[in-house]
């Protein structure tokens, strides 16, 4: 029925969709056409006047449709458009004769056109205006029937006319009176006859097309229902036949097929562009130090975390991101108040921003009124897709300059340690010579009556005496033999502060070893009322320098 096409048109009378596809028809606008502002106002079914097609350029009508969700409302509306010339619609009406002037038109009163006629050049045309034709006034006014009257042409003609409910269309058979009087019973039984059967014809048509046309429509209002509401995704409808709707779902499926993927893909970019720059923007943040990205001209377009903590601490200028604000401008102005590290900064800059060099570096100072603080500006060049673009960081070297200070510091330091520390080693020097001699010269006065006392006891020894007095004597001795020996051990320690000392490995034993210290100390334990005694368990020897272990 539809040969000239179906077109779906959105509430806004946007066109989406049609069938067969016509580029400038599914992107028209229908909104200012009277069956699609018919449809939205009435939510029914509307047929449009016959007018010549702006696609087709044939001679046609419209009849719309709407389409509603489950709540009732109007989502959509389709229009299928129907040639005159059509056999299912009016083709019959075109090749109908009757007599030799008599002709067959249908006019549309509401629109003041007349829909087809029999005669070709009557179609399309618009009604003759009130007051013309008498006849065709009174049908307009409602009546059905016939009558004889003057036509516009002058010619007295009989006039039959019958109204189709269903579309307020008028069914006119005009006859000249001279042919009609004859046949005028059969006349109005044929007007009749016609406007049944097209009345019938055309509403059956209407229902059959809309219902068998528009039924696989319901799920698919439903799901487009749904896509809209966001309840499910953009999915392809089911296709039963293979018709105008049809062919109209499979375009749609089409359509959303395309844009799924299309989706897909800008899902998957826009995630992979994401990561991307969570990933630069990590990396930013997780420098210490205050890095930002200059474009070309000098502003800034992007600043890392600790950039915009140092900012918002100190009172920048602009909002604590520093984005939009021209560097070279702020280096400019801090120029102009005499800072000469403000100078060399800029002029920096701009020597990476023209390619003069890859990189530009400067330490400069930035004290605050609570402590003191040095910053390492690099200056870099951006290669690759953003070339054109620097990266100026700077790094806090304060700790590092404060290092450099005190390792100047402890210099200084070391250097006066170390002078005194020679004055220091010449005089101890000096101290020791000293103590050795005095030690050598004091062991020699002592050893010289220490030996006459150990030579004089041996001859007393040899002498007769009683038994306590020799063992007297041989105390002297052995104390004096002792005194001797810690005389040697005083020359000893003198002789380990100048690396001279020598050591002997001697067998000896522990028994006589613990007598001579029992010698030593038994007059004093007497006097004191001691008894001073070594348990020795064993007699062996050991090996040693049994002079030095006096000392113990």
């Amino acid at each position: 029925m539809f040969k000239a096409g179906v077109v779906l048109i959105s509430c806004e009378g946007q066109g989406i969709a049609d069938y067969p596809h016509l580029p400038e028809r599914q992107a028209a606008r229908y909104e200012t056409l009277e069956y699609f502002q018919q449809v939205m106002v009435t939510g029914k079914p509307a047929i449009g006047k016959a007018r010549i097609g702006r696609f087709t350029k044939l001679p046609g009508i419209a009849i719309a449709a709407p389409i509603k969700n489950p709540a009732g409302e109007i989502i959509a509306v389709i229009a299928g458009f129907a040639t005159l010339s059509d056999s299912t619609l009016f083709g019959f009406i075109e090749e109908l004769t009757l007599g030799k002037a008599g002709y067959v038109t249908i006019n549309d009163p509401k629109y003041q056109t007349i829909v087809t006629s029999s005669d070709p050049k009557l179609i399309s045309n618009l009604m003759r205006p009130p007051g013309v034709n008498v006849m065709l006034d009174r049908f307009v006014a409602g009546f059905e029937g016939s009558g004889i009257a003057i036509n516009s042409q002058g010619i007295e003609t009989l006039t039959s006319g019958k109204r189709m409910p269903s579309t307020g269309w008028i069914v006119q058979i005009v006859l000249p009176t001279a042919e009609a009087f004859a046949p005028i019973h059969d006349m109005k039984i044929i007007a009749y006859e016609i406007g049944g059967v097209l009345t019938t014809i055309i509403v059956w048509l209407m229902w059959l097309s809309i219902r068998w046309s528009f039924r696989p429509l319901e799920a698919a209002t439903v799901a487009i229902h749904n896509m809209v509401e966001n309840k499910t995704g953009l999915v392809t409808l089911s296709v039963k036949n293979d018709d105008e709707v049809g062919r109209l779902l499979t375009n749609f499926n089409l359509l959303a097929e395309e844009r799924n993927s299309l989706l897909d893909s800008n899902r998957k970019v826009i995630a992979q562009l994401h990561d991307r720059e969570s990933f630069i923007r990590s990396v930013l943040n997780a420098l210490s130090s205050h890095v930002a990205i200059l474009d070309s001209n000098g502003v800034i377009i992007e600043t890392n975390a600790v950039w915009k903590d140092f900012a918002s601490c100190n009172g920048l200028v602009g909002n604590s991101d520093c984005i939009g604000i021209n560097y070279l401008v702020i280096c400019g102005d801090a120029c102009h108040t005499n800072i000469s590290d403000a100078c060399a900064a800029t002029d920096g800059i701009l020597a990476v921003l023209r390619g003069d060099c890859e990189e530009y570096q400067q330490v400069y100072p930035c004290h605050s009124p609570i402590e003191q603080r040095w910053f390492n500006m690099r200056v870099t060049r951006i290669v690759g897709e953003s070339a054109g673009y620097v990266v100026v960081s700077h790094e806090n070297v304060t700790a590092l300059k404060l290092a450099e200070q005190e390792v100047v510091k402890t210099l200084v330091r070391v250097k006066e340690a170390n002078d005194l520390l020679v004055v220091a080693r010449h005089q101890a020097e000096t101290a020791n010579r000293v103590k050795s001699e005095f030690l050598a010269n004091m062991s020699h006065e002592i050893r010289t009556p220490m030996n006459a006392i150990i030579g004089l006891s041996s001859l007393a020894l040899d002498l007769e005496l009683s038994p306590r007095l020799r063992d007297y004597l041989k105390k002297i001795t052995l104390s004096a033999r002792a005194l001797l020996s810690l005389l040697n051990d005083i020359l000893d320690y003198s002789k380990v502060e100048a690396g001279r000392l020598e050591l002997e490995a001697a067998v000896f034993a522990l028994r006589d070893f613990f007598d001579n210290i029992a010698n030593l100390f038994t007059v004093r334990a007497d006097q004191q009322g001691l008894e001073l005694t070594f348990d020795i368990l064993t007699c062996a020897l050991v090996r040693g320098q049994a002079s030095k272990n006096n000392l113990l």
